[in-house]
């Protein structure tokens, strides 16, 4: 059996959301001392509106791969007002944190980085 999906394809609408890519957001990390990384996730919300959700904070404190958090700051003082930030967000959006699947160590104190 032999299925032609062309005018299914043509029905469908197009979506132009951009996947992020993920050299992009690791350079830009390179000069934080304090890094946080998250993994979100929602059952209401999907997940492509994290970037609308941060869009404030992206670039700024932290960055954004699909579902993945990474909150970056200089020094502990403002990585703990960085992370108040995103905590925000994340219960104005209902979303939740995989605490197995985050890492909220500074920089220096990972012995798996060299």
């Amino acid at each position: 059996m032999c299925v032609d999906f062309t005018d299914l394809t043509k029905a469908c609408p197009k979506d132009s959301f951009l996947c992020p890519r993920i050299d992009m957001s690791i350079n830009c990390t390179t000069s934080h001392r304090m890094l946080s990384f998250m993994d979100a996730y929602s059952r209401g919300h999907p997940l492509r509106l994290v970037n609308q959700m941060f869009k404030d904070q992206i670039g700024r404190n932290m960055e954004v791969y699909v579902d993945d958090l990474l909150v970056k700051s200089g020094t502990l003082d403002q990585h703990l007002d960085d992370l108040r930030e995103v905590f925000t967000v994340l219960r104005r959006y209902q979303m939740k944190v995989n605490l197995a699947k985050s890492s909220p160590r500074p920089l220096e104190e990972d012995p798996t980085i060299a």
